[in-house]
């Protein structure tokens, strides 16, 4: 995920409204991930967070464990070189 599109989640209230573009970014990220690995053992932040589509089905900004995960990942770029699928999950 990029993070500004992380930022775009906006606060109403007690929940949060994900923003279009993030949510249009967690559904392709889920819809073309193959699950291949190859990302995953490029990178420490997917070995410990798992895969990218495992990733954006499970992302939820309401979950405190969810909300500082994009400042977790280096954006080294190693995931999106590796990809077969071209994802740029950094």
């Amino acid at each position: 995920m990029r993070r500004q599109d992380i930022t775009r989640a906006k606060r109403t209230g007690s929940t949060v409204e994900l923003g279009s573009s993030l949510r249009e970014r967690l559904q392709t990220v889920s819809s073309i991930c193959t699950n291949c690995d190859l990302c995953e053992k490029e990178c420490a932040f997917l070995r410990d967070r798992g895969k990218p589509k495992e990733i954006a089905d499970r992302y939820d900004p309401t979950r405190k464990e969810d909300q500082g995960m994009a400042f977790e990942c280096s954006l080294c770029g190693l995931c999106t070189a590796v990809c077969p699928a071209g994802i740029d999950a950094a």
